[in-house]
């Protein structure tokens, strides 16, 4: 199998291992702007569904092999944090450091939730993958 193609195996493979500890540091991130500030629950909510959206398209980038694909879907999280508290939270007065960390709690824990949930499914397309190389 090609270097490329192991690398986009190991990447699933990977994936697939990561939902506790994305679980996790979701949890402490959310606690810690839980701390600060009460829940900014549409915040944490558009960041968790942000994260289970790109997930689909970052496994057509694998499937695809395409570092470019899987590469926006990796930036669109701090791209969409910066523009929700840019255009949305600044302008209202609510751009602090609590509602920053609740919506990377929020994303993380979903983020860590879906892996844990499609661990088979993830590991059958690392599967694939390598098959395909």
């Amino acid at each position: 199998m090609d270097p490329h193609t192991a690398s986009f195996a190991k990447r699933a493979r990977v994936s697939a291992a990561s939902g506790p500890y994305l679980l996790l540091a979701g949890l402490v991130l959310g606690g810690i702007g839980w701390s600060f500030a009460k829940p900014d629950v549409l915040t944490i909510a558009l960041m968790a569904l942000l994260a289970v959206a790109m997930q689909m398209p970052r496994q057509i980038g694998w499937r695809r092999k395409s570092d470019l694909i899987e590469s926006l879907c990796l930036l669109s999280m701090p791209i969409t944090l910066a523009i929700i508290g840019y255009a949305w939270l600044h302008p209202n007065g609510d751009l602090t450091f609590a509602n920053l960390s609740q919506g990377l709690g929020g994303f993380f824990v979903a983020l860590g939730l879906f892996h844990i949930f499609t661990k088979t499914h993830t590991l059958r397309l690392a599967d694939q993958i390598e098959r395909s190389g």
